[in-house]
């Protein structure tokens, strides 16, 4: 048994490096340590002479981990499928049903004969409403109008033009629309098309250049590299902007539990899935001149229906929330958040976080209250 414990620690102690790989941008690295990880969790579970439990599914959950990580996609099922086969406990039978998802989820997003071209994505869902073929429509039509939102910001920010607080600037949703193709079969996918602008005032932006940017950019959200997206969106509003629309687009971890983006770059495809849950996604709490929110107050949270706004101002803007108790909560909106993320929640129960300031609540972040 001291056999197994030495190879399953270090091949833990090699799974750290592929971690730190990965957050240093390395994959040829996180790939190289992740392989030597799996090479030796494999060996432990051949160590095992009897399945005992739990040291025999949690050795089949490593491994099978490790092999998805790989992009092992059959040797990861034949894995945690061996060990739901006995009698796992409770909480790792879950875990291992949750890899058998992931690991279909990763097929859904291989292209299937679909060529696609540069100015084009596939997205795919996956959770507990979608089916084969169909997904209850807010889950789908959410999520392209927010992708489209983002790709109209990218474009903005490309431009180097300043945050519109009005949405993307109409030229730019004239310029480059996002398209959607019929739905496939698969988890649930269809094709997204940016569209190519004709006759621009303004320097070219290749489509190309755009797509690889979201991909990216969700890549960098859903492995938690604040920095790198720090880095790449230095401005607060955009970033604030990006995060928020991001954690719209992000699966509930429960109705949908997966969302991906394929892209097809050099005859090779290129997959981003995003598996983080909405609520683990943070957005930066800076103030538009730099004034960080922690020192206004107390957290604040409050539910009610979203009824009331005023974009007027120069700067922040204000929205109203009337609780269940009929008590009106004023609502400070920082720049970055109003059109593409607070305003299409009007007339809805909402649940907004924030602190204090005065009477008044500066929002942190705001989500449908279901």
């Amino acid at each position: 048994m001291s056999k197994i414990n030495d190879l399953h620690n270090e091949a833990m102690d090699l799974a750290e490096f592929a971690l730190v790989e990965r957050l240093q941008g390395n994959a040829e690295g996180e790939l190289h340590f992740t392989e030597q990880a799996l090479d030796l969790e494999l060996a432990a579970i051949q160590e095992l002479a009897d399945p005992i439990e739990p040291t025999f599914s949690v050795l089949h959950r490593s491994a099978g981990t490790l092999a998805l990580q790989c992009r092992k996609y059959r040797l990861a099922e034949q894995i945690a499928a061996k060990a739901l086969a006995g009698e796992p406990p409770n909480e790792i039978a879950e875990e291992l049903r949750d890899l058998i998802e992931q690991v279909h989820f990763q097929r859904h997003l291989e292209l299937r004969g679909i060529e696609l071209g540069q100015d084009e994505m596939q997205m795919s869902l996956s959770g507990k409403e979608v089916g084969y073929g169909m997904v209850t429509s807010n889950e789908l039509v959410s999520r392209i109008e927010d992708t489209s939102r983002l790709i109209g910001r990218i474009v903005e920010r490309q431009r180097e033009s300043s945050f519109s607080k009005r949405g993307p600037r109409r030229t730019i949703r004239k310029d480059f629309p996002v398209l959607v193709s019929a739905p496939r079969a698969a988890s649930f996918a269809v094709t997204l098309k940016v569209a190519r602008p004709t006759g621009q005032l303004y320097p070219p932006i290749e489509v190309q250049v755009i797509i690889d940017e979201f991909m990216d950019l969700m890549a960098m959200v859903n492995s938690s590299d604040i920095q790198r997206l720090e880095e790449r969106i230095p401005d607060p509003s955009y970033l604030r902007n990006f995060l928020g629309i991001a954690k719209k687009i992000a699966p509930d971890g429960d109705r949908v539990r997966q969302v991906g983006f394929t892209v097809q770059r050099d005859n090779e495809p290129r997959h981003v899935s995003v598996t983080k849950p909405a609520a683990e996604i943070s957005v930066p709490s800076v103030g538009e001149r730099g004034t960080e929110y922690e020192t206004l107050g107390e957290p604040v949270e409050v539910r009610g229906t979203f009824c009331f706004a005023d974009a007027t101002g120069n700067e922040d803007n204000k929205i109203k929330i009337v609780d269940d108790k009929g008590k009106s909560h004023s609502v400070t909106v920082p720049v970055g958040m109003m059109n593409d993320i607070v305003r299409p929640m009007w007339d809805s129960k909402v649940l907004v976080k924030g602190l204090r300031k005065g009477r008044a609540i500066v929002l942190q972040d705001i989500e449908l209250d279901e």
